[in-house]
């Protein structure tokens, strides 16, 4: 009996802080809603022709917006479909290290091949963007892209590369391995590895830990070194 009421009381005092989640969002919510006045409502967005241009598509075989329009493919300047099998990725994250441009790109997809949410890395040293931005994506032996794989480092869905810097003579790669988990009524909360920092090399195909992981006990966060060796 004792744990039985030991449980309930915890029980109400969670329904209780909920309560109190719940009440603190509706009065931002109000909050933000008296702000809105009928000067704000009335006005309108509009785009001025001319102010956004499209200046290259990156990724694919064809240029899909004069496919549409033609029905005939225009090849992009990097054809990453038939070179490296990548037709698409998320994001994009860029940093400059040894010359050159270093492109992370997330959840990738290939050509009839299912990645299962790989990452994918390029780089560039084009520097005329009149002429075309052709990428080299990083690709194994036998053509297929290689990926981010960070040993006992979960990189799956929406779990991406997202930063880089070159730094004493070290190329580094941000990665976030565990997504933010989001409850309608508790606060965001993030698993107790929330950034993972890689150390690599340009002529590197795999990623090897060391040290090992140690996460401090007054940090959510942990920080890897990964040294990359080719």
């Amino acid at each position: 009996m004792a744990i039985g009421a030991i449980l309930s009381h915890a029980d109400a005092r969670r329904k209780r802080s909920d309560s109190a989640r719940v009440e603190k969002n509706m009065r931002v919510t109000m909050a933000l809603a008296l702000l809105i006045t009928p000067q704000l409502l009335a006005q309108t967005l509009t785009w001025i022709p001319g102010s956004s241009v499209k200046v290259e598509q990156m990724i694919g075989d064809c240029d899909y917006t004069a496919q549409a329009k033609t029905g005939v493919c225009t090849p992009t300047t990097s054809r990453t479909s038939t070179r490296a099998r990548v037709l698409g990725t998320d994001l994009g994250a860029s940093f400059e290290a040894d010359g050159k441009a270093y492109f992370l790109f997330g959840d990738s997809i290939g050509p009839g091949q299912d990645y299962l949410a790989s990452d994918t890395i390029a780089t560039t040293t084009s520097s005329d963007p009149a002429a075309g931005l052709f990428l080299d994506f990083l690709t194994n032996s036998d053509g297929s892209p290689f990926f981010i794989k960070v040993p006992g480092v979960r990189l799956g869905a929406s779990e991406v590369p997202n930063a880089g810097i070159r730094l004493d003579g070290g190329t580094y790669v941000v990665c976030t391995p565990e997504r933010t988990a989001i409850s309608p009524i508790r606060t965001p909360t993030r698993t107790p590895c929330s950034r993972v920092s890689t150390r690599a090399r340009a002529s590197s195909r795999c990623f090897a830990r060391s040290p090992p992981c140690r996460m401090a006990a007054s940090s959510s966060r942990r920080s890897t070194r990964q040294e990359a060796t080719s």
